[in-house]
């Protein structure tokens, strides 16, 4: 390792407090970093990578880092690209579990009785397959079962089953003679069943397959040495398991986990906050430091957070302390209804925008949700206070219709197995194939034994007396678009070529004139999109996974969000779009592409382990973000706005855990640097009618001195505080005109210039 290398690492050391420190230098084997929101961890996780590597001489490519996001590790690499070299970095095995499953089994399918060009279904997926057995009079279950239980049950149930390690063996072993549970168990053995004959593996078996992996083949990572995983509080049973794996197969190896149990808010994906108390119990050597210091907000929105997580009386004890500005009071606003709710927050943030003098911008505001259906009266309001917005977690770029047909030309030509990619493209565009014709087509191909692919030209060749020849030339049509995509990826041509000549060869800008008229264009330019991110030469893996997501519209608005009256997203006009039409068609026998090339498998699994990041996008580039409570995990904003703080909506009533509901209104609270609201209406419609709720009783009884009730007036002492808090440079000319007494207690003191140790 060279000198400049070490130098920067012993700047970035000398830069962190002690408690940092002692994370970063620590020799203990196995080592529990808990980390309090804005406490740094990401530098300290960074870091710490850098001492293996720097100081251990662990060579990086023995280095596993787990993160639970793909922007985590991006951001990762990009840090440890400036303390160990960009070569470095690339050696080391960084990404979330999934990706770094599927990296895994790739390269071993066949000792876990995969092929190697395994693609993966995602929720939606999922569904039809289960909604497609449910049908089949073959799959013995009951009526109920077939015809009145809701799909988005049956398909949480045996998800909830895989993230407790239960495979369907062991689910129908368990559950299989229950009344209740016996037709769940048969759905999911079917289900099982025919992913592998798809040749398809969903998330959920991407962990349970790398583990089955790593217990047969016990030398797969033995040359890992160390072992690092961020957000700890979010693993699962089988998560636990995997990390277990990895580490037990060498002594040597040193583990090293960051996490917050007060930031456990993710029960509904099986998080299990005891894995701290469970690993402290198995690895009974394990060292325990806790970095309490925040460098995100001022103290008074601190304390008035602990206030709340103190409800939750099973935590493990911990504090957090800053020396940042005490800050101003939180505010607890009550208003008539959820629509003087909205209008509040419009107005306020307007106002805070020019109280500020332009210090703070439509991106520095969030509002923050325990439901998703409260977002409509503020969609409404803003819309009509010309307030620029986004949803987070709304409708996801890779969600959106238009790209997963074109991925779907892809997946089926990369896996001509994977009958869910055709049925999806087999009509797109139109070619009249019903669904008499489509279930023959398939049934020929179980008959056959064949790749769906050779079935379809064979019916294309007309070696198929029993389809008529309208549905014979749509499927050599078809094929023949398959055949050469599938050529293209065999010859390793770039992934934008092969995007291009799909969209030529299937007139897809046509099609989506006539079937999308009222917003194609915007359609069409998500299309360009995903050729621009099939274009990097290194995608920059930049989104929150959001794997059990289930709120997918595949016929939902194709831009970022709900369309609005402002949003100005893909909005060109019809002639430019069909200039970029006439471009991708002309361009896909050019061979103009000098960009070095993607394999289609690094590409799909990007498409399938990334989430969209353009909604976060769009509020950095000038709107504020709307998102629910679990969505808003990770991020910050100087302004935060919680709607409806009210009893039974946090925590709310269908909740299992009164706890969990405590500690995703302290996640939320913590968001904020600077102002935070707490809004609560007195009348809530529900189910068409309106029900008066009390303010949530997390906020009760909350020193005096945390929180006011009417909205903080501006001047030159509060635009000062802003910029101190925020590292903002207070651009005002009346800073003549500032007080010359010091602040008085609901003021701040000087910032620390340690503020830069922040995450």
């Amino acid at each position: 390792m060279n000198a400049e290398n070490q130098q920067r690492f012993e700047s970035m050391l000398n830069d962190l407090n002690s408690t940092q420190k002692e994370s970063v230098l620590s020799d203990d084997n196995t080592l529990q970093i808990l980390a309090g929101p804005g406490s740094g961890k990401t530098k300290v996780l960074t870091c710490r990578v850098a001492y293996f590597v720097i100081k251990k001489q662990i060579q990086p490519r023995n280095i596993v880092v787990v993160t639970f996001t793909n922007k985590a590790a991006a951001e990762m690499k990009k840090r440890l690209e400036g303390l160990i070299g960009a070569k470095q970095t690339e050696e080391l095995m960084i990404g979330t579990f999934h990706a770094i499953c599927c990296r895994i089994l790739r390269q071993h399918a066949s000792s876990v009785q995969l092929d190697s060009n395994f693609t993966m279904a995602d929720n939606d997926m999922s569904k039809q397959i289960l909604a497609r057995l449910r049908k089949d009079r073959t799959v013995n279950i009951n009526e109920f079962t077939r015809k009145t239980m809701q799909l988005g049950a049956i398909w949480g149930l045996i998800s909830k089953a895989k993230n407790k390690g239960e495979t369907c063996a062991v689910y129908a072993k368990l559950y299989g003679k229950d009344f209740k549970t016996k037709d769940i168990a048969t759905l999911y053995v079917a289900y099982e069943r025919e992913l592998k004959k798809l040749n398809l593996v969903d998330f959920d078996n991407l962990l349970i397959k790398a583990c089955e992996l790593l217990q047969q083949k016990r030398f797969v990572l033995s040359h890992i040495k160390a072992i690092l995983v961020d957000e700890y509080q979010d693993t699962n049973i089988v998560q636990y398991n995997l990390i277990k794996l990895m580490f037990s197969q060498d002594n040597r190896k040193c583990l090293t986990i960051v996490g917050d149990p007060d930031q456990s808010i993710y029960g509904f994906r099986s998080a299990e906050p005891q894995n701290f108390i469970k690993m402290q119990k198995e690895y009974s050597n394990t060292g325990v430091i806790n970095m309490e210091q925040n460098y995100r907000s001022t103290s008074t929105i601190l304390n008035a957070a602990l206030h709340v997580i103190s409800h939750d009386k099973s935590r493990i004890e911990k504090s957090l302390h800053t020396d940042n500005p005490i800050g101003k009071p939180i505010l607890k606003i009550q208003t008539s209804d959820e629509s003087a709710q909205a209008q509040f927050v419009a107005m306020e943030i307007k106002k805070i925008i020019d109280g500020s003098k332009g210090m703070v911008g439509y991106k520095d505001f969030a509002v923050l949700m325990r439901m998703n259906a409260t977002s409509q009266q503020f969609e409404q309001c803003f819309r009509a206070n010309k307030i620029p917005f986004t949803i987070v977690g709304g409708d996801r770029f890779f969600n959106r219709v238009e790209v997963k047909d074109i991925l779907a030309y892809i997946r089926f030509a990369y896996n001509p197995k994977d009958t869910q990619s055709f049925t999806r493209i087999i009509n797109v565009p139109k070619r009249g194939v019903g669904d008499v014709n489509l279930q023959k087509i398939i049934a020929k191909n179980d008959t056959d034994g064949t790749d769906l692919l050779d079935t379809i030209l064979d019916i294309g060749m007309g070696n198929a007396r029993t389809f008529n020849r309208f549905i014979k030339e749509s499927m050599l049509e078809l094929g023949s678009i398959i055949q050469r995509t599938k050529t293209m990826i065999d010859n390793d041509e770039s992934i934008p070529d092969i995007i291009k000549y799909i969209l030529g060869a299937t007139k897809y800008f046509a099609y989506l004139q006539q079937n999308y008229f009222a917003d194609h264009e915007a359609r069409w330019g998500n299309v360009g999109e995903l050729i621009s991110i099939a274009q990097q030469s290194r995608l920059n893996e930049s989104d929150v996974i959001d794997i059990s997501s289930d709120d997918s519209d595949d016929d939902g608005a194709s831009t970022s969000t709900i369309k609005r009256e402002d949003d100005t997203t893909g909005t060109e006009s019809t002639a430019r779009s069909a200039k970029f039409a006439d471009f991708i068609v002309k361009s896909a026998d050019t061979g103009t592409e000098s960009v070095p090339k993607l394999t289609v498998s690094e590409f799909l699994e990007y498409c399938d382990l990334c989430s969209d990041q353009k909604e976060l996008e769009d509020a950095e580039g000038g709107k504020v973000v709307i998102a629910t409570l679990h969505a808003s995990k990770g991020l910050e904003w100087p302004c935060v706005f919680i709607a409806t703080c009210n009893e039974d909506v946090i925590p709310h009533k269908m909740s299992d855990s009164v706890d969990e509901e405590c500690r995703l209104l302290y996640v939320g609270m913590t968001r904020s640097k600077f102002l935070l609201y707490c809004l609560s209406p007195r009348e809530r419609i529900s189910w068409g009618g309106t029900v008066q709720e009390p303010p949530s009783h997390f906020l009760n009884n909350m020193d005096k001195s945390l929180f006011n009730r009417k909205p903080h007036e501006w001047d030159n002492s509060m635009r000062l505080m802003l910029g101190k808090t925020i590292g903002r440079e207070v651009v005002d000319e009346t800073f003549s005109e500032l007080p010359k007494k010091r602040p008085s207690d609901g003021d701040i003191d000087p910032i620390d210039s340690k503020k830069q140790r922040c995450e």
